[in-house]
């Protein structure tokens, strides 16, 4: 009966772990490289977000392009148009326009332009 009970309990599962050098909210690039590669576009929506000052740059001389330790402690998300989306979406709702707005029609024209 006590074997039952125990094979019965909902496991405990938790997301996996990644590795990370980058503490959260570290966002690392190389200056090394060209500017390019570098968090100019996750920087300006920062700024333009009001939240740089939530964000600790980090010089790696290591990385070929630039990277942001998520808030979670859970890993990192890289490149430079996927951490300034990630810095957008996490800014107050007043944002949303950088985003597109609200509609997802109109945020998928916003991310087509971004991309091009």
């Amino acid at each position: 009966p006590a074997a039952a009970a125990k094979k019965a309990a909902a496991p405990n599962i938790r997301p996996m772990m990644t590795k990370s050098k980058l503490a959260p909210n570290q966002l690392a690039f190389n200056p090394n490289v060209s500017l390019s590669e570098r968090p100019a576009i996750s920087l300006t929506i920062a700024i333009l977000t009001n939240t740089i000052v939530d964000y600790e740059l980090l010089s790696d001389h290591t990385r070929s392009g630039c990277a942001l330790g998520l808030p979670s402690g859970n890993g990192e998300v890289s490149g430079d148009l996927a951490i300034a989306r990630f810095i957008a979406k996490r800014a107050d709702s007043g944002t949303l326009a950088l985003l597109g707005g609200s509609d997802e029609e109109d945020v998928a024209l916003m991310d087509q332009w971004v991309d091009y």
